[in-house]
């Protein structure tokens, strides 16, 4: 059975968090968009530390990109360079409002070239620039509009505006979050921002300014003198290559079984935090690893461990793309986005991010283990004290990382961050913001699990089944005291009868969850007989204290309403009747972009309603990454919403999923099947 406490001692006398946030500082230097001369630069610095560390299979991978052609449902982007990039206002009053050498972010993303005397447009302010509405009575062909406190909706705003005949957008796109952060107590921030670019090349531009800038603008306009600015863009967008890079520390046994750590590399300089840090912390991860193996102070691991920089989303996309059955031989994924923080500046813990009730895994178990074992005072395993002010939590899957192209090929793969983040997508994220002391944390923190899942043998794979079984059992009981305090609000027998309900198929979800956990570490064990059988007699426990915590439901409703605790018939909507009737088939493969897919394939007008409607609630996208991951070609789009609200807590509008769900159908991503049957 390996010795973790050694490895601890051995792993943080060698790790350093300094080395890695001066390696942060020179990745952070470069202006790093996702195919770009910037960030070709940045993977080939991390690319030489590999070689000087001596990893093995050190390797850059191409993927040429057009930016019209398709990996599984997912668009290539462009490779977009800009040299020089200025806005200024020249009427009423002159300002210099954006300059590209002096802050790379506040260029929008595939902006498009100007003549190279500029372009003078006048400026029209068309508030958060959301929705048809506030374009109404204002012409904007040819001009320059103001979007001012859009937020996430920055980038459909900008793809409305160039519905609308504008030219340019000048935005505070910074993404508010009160009262952390928000634009008045941040007017010096500049938020990252793009624009969307047509299968011809043609796109708008996009300038973002920071808060007084847009405040003066805003007052301007009101004016009755004319508002012009000057824009001045040298760019380009051409064919390239999309690069990624990997490296590995090979296994000893099982060589063909891996970890995967991965942390994306892209990003508008400065983009320290997100995702510098991440970036430099796999990075000494994987130096401290192999030069603990190399001067043999630790053995080689059983299992591989690759290590992997990519631009976000996209370099993933492409490599499972070009390598599908990779998956097959992945144990566990591990993405670091954001793990740098310095946590009184930036304003959030370190959140580990769960997979989701549809891929269940023990990984999650594991890794909350070895979270809540993290010293609060310094970085080594070997003590703590209550009184600091380091903090963490366990949050849901959300989606918005590495992690979640893995999991949807149902690939156990979680992400550690920090959120929120006062000087998230900003050009305030610098390299001052980064706590070599929460580098070594996260990295020790990282390196533990990947070293009990790497190395385990069959000792590890039976903790590993009964860490997941008593956390199960833990969550069964919660399940069930939440019923019960939700019973004792409620005074009518009809009401307490339908949680009741609600209360049952909880815990029956639940305990199928749980089951699905204890039995996801057969992934490791294989077909030992002897892992099986713990296995079985887990989920048996599991089942049984889920029908005793659902017989004490039942009791307490009784003991609240008496006798008359007969729910009601149960009336469904006819969106939940037609829901119930829509069977969806799968007919996709790889990780799933269904908003982008159906906008490229529909075209914005009619998918629209959809993306403005997620800009004004968040949970949407959730919601719809999360239906897709239950389709099983049984379920009917009412028991996948019914599931989704039980594994988000997010209440579905029923009546939107079966919209995005037909758009599906449109674009052939799924089949949807009537199933006449469903009654009322």
């Amino acid at each position: 059975m390996q010795d973790l406490h050694e490895f601890s001692r051995l792993f943080s006398a060698e790790f350093s968090g300094e080395r890695a946030k001066r390696m942060a500082g020179q990745i952070a230097a470069f202006d790093r968009g996702q195919v770009s001369p910037g960030i070709k630069a940045a993977i080939e610095l991390v690319k030489s530390e590999l070689e000087k560390a001596e990893l093995a299979a050190i390797k850059i991978h191409r993927f040429p990109v057009d930016g019209k052609s398709y990996w599984w449902t997912w668009k290539q982007p462009w490779h977009w360079t800009a040299s020089k990039a200025e806005l200024r206002l020249i009427e009423p009053e002159e300002i210099l409002l954006a300059d590209f050498a002096a802050q790379p972010c506040s260029l929008g993303r595939n902006s498009a070239a100007t003549p190279p005397k500029g372009i003078i447009a006048p400026v029209i302010d068309v508030g958060r620039g959301l929705s048809e509405e506030d374009y109404s009575g204002k012409e904007v062909t040819g001009a320059v509009v103001l979007i001012s406190g859009a937020g996430w909706g920055a980038a459909t705003a900008a793809e409305e505006a160039a519905q609308q005949g504008a030219i340019g957008v000048i935005t505070d796109c910074l993404v508010e979050m009160p009262p952390l952060r928000t634009r008045e107590n941040s007017p010096e921030q500049i938020g990252y921002n793009r624009v969307r670019v047509e299968d011809n090349g043609s796109a708008i531009f996009s300038f973002a300014v920071n808060y007084h800038h847009m405040t003066r603008l805003r007052e301007l306009t009101k004016g009755k003198r004319a508002v012009k600015v000057q824009a001045t863009i040298d760019s380009e967008l051409a064919t390239g290559d999309l690069l990624t890079l990997s490296a590995a520390i090979e296994g000893e046994k099982k060589r063909d079984e891996e970890v995967l750590l991965i942390a994306h590399i892209c990003h508008p300089a400065p983009g320290a935090n997100d995702n510098a840090s991440g970036t430099a912390l796999i990075l000494e991860i994987a130096r401290t690893w192999n030069r603990l193996i190399s001067d043999g102070k630790w053995p080689r691991p059983t299992r591989t461990i690759r290590f992997m920089w990519v631009p976000e989303w996209t370099g993933t996309i492409a490599y499972l793309h070009a390598q599908p059955e990779w998956t097959e031989q992945l144990q566990l994924v591990i993405s670091c986005d954001m793990v740098g923080e310095n946590q009184q500046l930036c304003g959030g813990p370190l959140i580990m991010e769960r997979t989701p009730d549809a891929v269940p895994s023990y990984i999650n178990d594991l890794g909350e283990h070895f979270l809540e074992k993290v010293p609060v005072d310094k970085g080594s395993y070997s003590s703590s004290n209550s009184g600091s002010l380091w903090q963490y939590r366990v949050g849901p899957y959300g989606g918005g990382t590495d992690n979640a192209p893995f999991v949807q090929c149902n690939v156990p793969a979680i992400a550690f961050l920090h959120w929120p983040d006062k000087f998230y997508h900003s050009s305030a994220d610098t390299v001052d913001k980064i706590d070599p002391t929460e580098l070594s944390k996260v990295g020790q923190l990282v390196a533990h699990i990947a070293q009990a899942v790497t190395s385990a043998e069959e000792a590890e794979v039976s903790l590993f089944v009964y860490n997941s079984f008593q956390r199960g059992l833990a969550r069964l009981g919660e399940s069930a005291r939440e019923t019960v305090w939700a019973l004792h609000q409620i005074t009518d027998s009809q009401k307490i009868a339908l949680e009741m309900d609600k209360g049952v198929a909880t815990l029956n979800y639940r305990a199928e969850i749980e089951k699905k956990t204890v039995a996801s570490v057969a992934r490791l064990g294989g077909d030992d007989q002897r892992i099986s059988a713990m296995i079985s007699d887990c989920q048996t426990k599991l089942e049984e204290k889920s029908a005793l915590l659902q017989t004490a439901l039942l009791a307490k409703g009784r003991e609240l309403a008496g006798e008359d605790t007969g729910a009601s018939a149960i009336t469904r909507s006819p969106s939940e009747i037609e829901a119930a009737q829509l069977i969806p088939i799968r007919k996709w493969t790889g990780p799933l972009n269904g908003i982008g897919f159906i906008t490229a394939k529909l075209g914005w007008k009619r998918v629209a309603w959809l993306r403005k409607l997620m800009t004004k609630d968040l949970s949407l996208r959730t919601i719809t990454d999360h239906a897709a991951m239950w389709v099983d070609g049984k379920r009917n789009l009412l028991e996948i919403a019914r599931r989704v609200t039980l594994s988000t807590g997010i209440s579905v509008e029923v009546e939107t999923l079966i919209r995005y769900f037909r758009h599906l159908a449109e674009v052939e991503v799924i089949e949807l099947r009537t199933n006449k049957k469903e009654r009322q």
